[in-house]
């Protein structure tokens, strides 16, 4: 939906000479990677912030001091979007008459919704994005939290097969501020982020995969889990 939206936005922007030079696009670390591509398709530049709604509020703050960008659309994983500068929080109100604009606007076109995601598909690559919430309650579930993270950071280089890069979060990543997430890239343009939920007793697991088509994906995706689902299972001590 995000993707969608993001090239609704940016193509109508440009047909009717109103997309800025300096435009920008704000998601998050563990947002898919398509944004990036639609983003640079268009010669916006493409943010990055922490999880959470408040650091993409923080972004449109800044360009209104500074002026070195125009904030065009803010969005993350977890079905939050935002259009406009009135805000600093997701608007379902905004992003629900979008979609129905952008749907009337594809069925003018004699397209769906879905046609016009296979187009993307077919400019930018094929992407499967999901997510696994692991609930571990009670001072228990803290401790397994956190020697989980540490295995995984003990692990970093051979915990998934074809790792071409990982992502510490909490040595601080450019201006970011450090927060308790890993991130694994994989041979091929896929990624898999870790992190604990902030506000509930959760370990969170992002997965962004990029394949051919959906059944790649989804074999891919099945493969990932299973070792997921491998970790959660042993008994790991720190």
């Amino acid at each position: 939906t995000g993707a969608l939206i993001l090239e609704y936005i940016l193509s109508q922007r440009k047909a009717m000479g109103t997309l800025p030079e300096n435009g920008a696009v704000v998601t998050t670390i563990v947002s898919g990677r398509m944004a990036g591509k639609i983003a640079e398709a268009y010669h916006m530049e493409l943010i990055k912030t922490l999880t959470g709604f408040k650091y993409i509020g923080d972004q449109i703050t800044k360009y209104e001091k500074t002026g070195e960008n125009e904030f065009l659309i803010g969005y993350e994983e977890s079905y939050g979007y935002l259009v406009g500068t009135y805000a600093r929080d997701k608007d379902a109100v905004v992003a629900s008459m979008l979609i129905c604009e952008m749907a009337a606007y594809y069925k003018k076109n004699k397209m769906t919704l879905v046609d016009a995601l296979n187009v993307l598909y077919s400019e930018y690559g094929f992407y499967l994005d999901a997510l696994d919430s692991f609930v571990l309650k009670g001072k228990d579930g803290a401790s397994r939290i956190k020697n989980i993270m540490s295995y995984f950071r003990a692990n970093k280089a051979t915990v998934f097969p074809n790792i071409t890069d990982v992502k510490d979060y909490s040595t601080g990543i450019g201006d970011l501020p450090k927060s308790n997430v890993l991130k694994f890239f994989l041979k091929g343009g896929s990624w898999i982020a870790v992190r604990p939920s902030g506000t509930e007793p959760k370990l969170k697991m992002y997965y962004s995969v990029r394949g051919i088509d959906s059944s790649t994906c989804e074999r891919s995706l099945q493969n990932i889990r299973t070792i997921i689902n491998g970790i959660m299972g042993m008994d790991i001590e720190t």
